[in-house]
């Protein structure tokens, strides 16, 4: 089990539609960039190599890297997404992810490493930007996303 940890890397599909999380070896992970889009039918790992496959149960591995001193942060958001956030008392507005410019952190996360707040940069004329709670933020385009007007 300690050679899962050290030996591969949690991957995220690309497809909209599906973003369940895949394991892939750290050689194949090393192959990707921050601009590559990896997707299910790309993992060699037959039980998991389909969008319709269920996703890998990860706690058990999870529980295996918290004993072993490894933190994973399981977020879909990272710097660049666009997305859809809601900041109180106004509508929700697209905006990207960004590096907070004082703190230089994109993301807050609580002591388990669960991302609460995104520091959003709101676009439009004039670009503003805000920590925006995790639950009112949703990925742009997203099969779960609502009318931007909610």
């Amino acid at each position: 089990m300690t050679k899962q940890i050290e030996d591969y890397t949690w991957v995220q599909c690309d497809n909209v539609d599906c973003q369940k999380w895949r394991q892939i070896l750290n050689s194949v992970a090393q192959e990707l960039s921050d601009e590559s889009q990896w997707y299910c039918y790309m993992n060699s790992d037959t039980p998991y190599n389909s969008c319709s496959k269920p996703e890998e149960d990860y706690t058990a591995y999870d529980k295996l890297a918290k004993k072993l001193g490894f933190k994973y942060v399981m977020s879909q958001l990272t710097e660049g997404v666009l997305v859809w956030a809601k900041m109180h008392g106004y509508c929700r507005w697209p905006g990207i992810v960004t590096k907070d410019p004082i703190t230089e952190y994109c993301m807050d996360v609580d002591f388990e490493g669960n991302p609460t707040h995104y520091h959003i940069e709101y676009l439009g004329k004039n670009h503003c930007h805000a920590w925006i709670a995790a639950t009112n933020i949703t990925l742009y385009g997203h099969k779960e996303e609502k009318s931007p007007d909610v």
